[in-house]
């Protein structure tokens, strides 16, 4: 069975080589000594490659930095993207407003469209999810929502596949964490509505007490295609 070792570093080297020298040292042939020229030479060559590692070290660190203070510099900034179609697969352009930047494993992690919603607001774009609920006797279940019920003011329940009305306030709004949802938008540059659709990221209760969803949309700088001046 063959095993696999790390790279090692400048200084591990030298380390190693150092600690054979002294061995050989030890045991030379005082007829045949070895030759203090070739040591030399052997030790600067670990000491250049020293000093290229540290470059290259800073060099990571320096253009780390800068990609990070790249990425802060277009908060504010809309920039286009290319998102799934849940309905048809297809890829299609969308443009999003950078809110916030932050590293997740080394790569820069754009927020977009950032923004609270309530359940109202996304109901018609759960049908056919599953969502987990509280019955009336505290029980948690789950169903797959077949369509909203709506009243004059506006959608107040999730209808289920068996018919039952599930009232937003028994819906529990954190098995919806990282799942899909649409809503209507203003488009505040032409004036139109428009339809968004934006992940859901956390979920907290307000002061009365009803669940708000904070949406946003996550992507990586290297997957902007362009930005909007």
């Amino acid at each position: 069975m063959s095993s696999t070792q790390g790279i090692q570093t400048a200084s591990e080297i030298q380390l190693n080589y150092m600690k054979l020298l002294i061995t050989q040292l030890k045991n030379q042939n005082p007829l045949d000594p070895l030759s203090n020229d070739q040591m030399a030479s052997q030790l600067a060559q670990f000491a250049q490659l020293s000093q290229l590692e540290s470059m290259n070290s800073n060099f990571a660190e320096t253009l780390a930095f800068s990609t990070f203070s790249y990425a802060n510099s277009l908060i504010g900034k809309e920039v286009s993207y290319l998102r799934q179609n849940g309905s048809t697969g297809a890829l299609e352009k969308q443009w999003g407003e950078v809110g916030e930047v932050y590293g997740v494993d080394g790569e820069n992690v754009l927020v977009l469209d950032r923004q609270n919603l309530g359940l109202e607001e996304v109901a018609d774009s759960l049908i056919g999810k599953k969502v987990l609920f509280h019955t009336a006797t505290g029980a948690v279940m789950d169903g797959i929502v077949h369509d909203v019920q709506k009243d004059i003011n506006g959608p107040n329940a999730l209808v289920m596949q068996n018919g039952d009305a599930i009232y937003f306030e028994d819906v529990i709004a954190e098995s919806l964490i990282n799942q899909d949802v649409s809503f209507v938008s203003l488009n505040e540059e032409s004036g139109a509505l428009e339809d968004k659709t934006c992940t859901v990221s956390e979920v907290y209760k307000d002061a009365n007490g009803e669940s708000v969803l904070v949406v946003g949309n996550f992507l990586e700088l290297k997957d902007v295609l362009s930005i909007k001046n």
